[in-house]
């Protein structure tokens, strides 16, 4: 899930309303191999953003969420 510093979410890259957060995140969910979410946010997004997405995640059941402050490069993505 990546957040702007506009607050605005993208699910894979598909831009998703706040209030869809959660169903988004449970439907992904039951298609996962991996029960795991990564935020993807820069230095300029606002916590209480990063807070709704964490919201979502534990309400969808997630078993692990990660925060990412940038994205990683090849190597460290192995």
């Amino acid at each position: 899930v990546e957040v702007t510093e506009k607050g605005e979410f993208f699910i894979n890259g598909e831009a998703t309303p706040e209030a869809s957060l959660t169903d988004k995140l449970t439907q992904m969910k039951a298609d996962a191999q991996d029960k795991m979410v990564t935020i993807r946010a820069d230095k300029a997004t606002k916590s209480a953003a990063v807070l709704k997405i964490l919201e979502a995640a534990k309400l969808a059941q997630y078993e692990k969420v990660t925060v990412a402050g940038q994205n990683l490069s090849q190597a460290r993505q192995q």
